[in-house]
């Protein structure tokens, strides 16, 4: 029965979520800086296959997955604290759990004092993607595992948020490193991380710091004051 209730449902909102993915993603010329986008691999078909084994198992992602869509098309809101955006990585990377089983697994390690920081929505999207997309390229047989980490870290000139994600593939090419650690403005290939910087800059100003490495794969830091409030509470107000 459960089976049965979670599959009607799949069926309903299987081609609702491909056509909202598909509409959101067409779209994104015409937002700003702050555009919202559904992640690109939703892992629908996993899902799909997973209810006849694990109806239990199925339902909750679903959940999960409802979640994520959600948040991701509301458009009503660019800037979010932390603790919001990391709900969403937590279902996120679940999702990404079922569908690459042990070859894939991840840490987050979030400073309780970080979790009020305000950040652009979504902003470490491009940085997971680009690590479950790419990092592994090299060795497809390797398990791709992901680390993210929140800081604070209190300076003379303010409170800053320290943003890493790193992951244990191939690293960043050195053409790629040239373009995401110059000017946003200039960048062509790179758009993920390149939106990223834009974004930072809009609502964080010149305060904001970057630095794309490798060691021993893909590192990726972004640091930020705390100051963002400002335009969060505008937007609210508006």
């Amino acid at each position: 029965k459960m089976g049965f209730i979670v599959g009607f449902c799949f069926t309903i909102l299987y081609p609702l979520a491909v056509m909202l993915s598909r509409a959101f993603m067409s779209r994104a010329d015409i937002f700003d800086n702050a555009v919202i986008l559904v992640p690109r691999e939703l892992t629908l078909d996993n899902i799909r296959y997973l209810i006849p084994a694990d109806p239990q198992r199925a339902q909750q992602l679903i959940g999960r997955f409802i979640g994520i869509l959600r948040y991701s098309i509301n458009n009503t809101k660019h800037n979010v604290p932390v603790k919001d955006d990391l709900k969403y990585l937590q279902d996120y990377l679940v999702i990404q759990s079922t569908r690459f089983g042990a070859n894939f697994s991840y840490e987050i390690d979030i400073d309780d004092a970080c979790m009020e920081f305000i950040i652009p929505k979504l902003l470490l999207q491009p940085l997971l993607e680009n690590s479950i997309k790419y990092a592994r390229l090299g060795d497809a047989s390797c398990p791709l595992e992901i680390q993210i980490t929140a800081s604070y870290l209190k300076t003379e000139e303010g409170d800053y948020l320290d943003l890493v994600v790193q992951d244990n593939g191939q690293g960043y090419s050195d053409a790629i490193l040239e373009e995401i650690n110059g000017d946003p403005a200039s960048g062509t290939f790179c758009v993920g991380i390149n939106n990223i910087k834009r974004r930072c800059g809009f609502l964080y100003g010149d305060k904001a710091e970057y630095l794309f490495e490798n060691n021993e794969g893909a590192v990726s830091e972004l640091i930020l004051p705390r100051g963002g409030e400002k335009q969060h509470d505008e937007c609210l107000s508006g």
